[in-house]
């Protein structure tokens, strides 16, 4: 749980908001604008029109600037604050430094568990949300001894291989959880008692905010 957010977090928290989680437009922002802080001042949000964003995006940016709007606003960064143990930008030292080599590297991360262990070693595994008993096996084994060996387990936290990777991982406490969903949802809801085990030496992150539903489009992203 965070008391609050730091100024930087709290504006690209908002332009990310208010994108919608495109990160083509937060980027078109950036780019024009220098920095969030400078983005999301009163007297500049009108030029957000001059950017070829989305009507959506547009409609939320005049949505934001009514009492109702900003409440609405305002209780997402509750929720933030709520259901996160850490919050990382790329200027943060924190952030993965694996990503930022990546131009679609996400503008902002929310975590919960141990920040640092997004910046150790890790391998990737992900599968079938349906594999046969042998796969799952398979999976549990070599994130058993890959984890055994150093390297922290990344995977989505969903049924199947997934589970069977983060399994393997917790037997010597390194698993990461990447999510497609804020941290106020774990999805599949049946992975609650794993999403804990996790957090106590490993960490789930995602980029998505609270109230963020599973949707399909989210999962390949993550």
């Amino acid at each position: 749980m965070l008391n609050q957010l730091s100024p930087h977090h709290y504006h690209t928290v908002l332009v990310w908001y208010l994108v919608q989680h495109s990160l083509s437009s937060f980027q078109k922002i950036l780019h024009h604008f220098g920095s969030c802080e400078h983005a999301t001042q009163a007297n500049r949000l009108a030029e957000w029109r001059q950017l070829g964003l989305h009507a959506n995006h547009l409609k939320r940016v005049s949505e934001f600037q009514t009492p109702q709007g900003q409440q609405q606003f305002e209780q997402i960064v509750q929720l933030i604050c709520l259901h996160s143990d850490f919050v990382l930008t790329p200027q943060d030292i924190g952030y993965p430094t694996q990503l930022l080599p990546y131009s679609d590297h996400p503008p902002i991360l929310f975590g919960q568990g141990q920040a640092h262990a997004l910046l150790q070693p890790q391998i990737a595994m992900v599968g079938s949300r349906k594999p046969s008993p042998h796969g799952r096996q398979v999976a549990y084994d070599f994130a058993y001894y890959l984890s055994e060996k150093g390297f922290y387990i990344s995977s989505g936290l969903a049924h199947g291989i997934d589970e069977a990777a983060h399994q393997g991982g917790l037997a010597h406490q390194r698993t990461i959880a990447i999510t497609g969903t804020g941290l106020d949802t774990v999805y599949p809801a049946q992975n609650k008692q794993l999403a804990q085990q996790i957090i106590q030496s490993g960490a789930i992150v995602t980029e998505f905010l609270p109230t963020t539903l599973p949707l399909q489009q989210h999962f390949p992203r993550r």
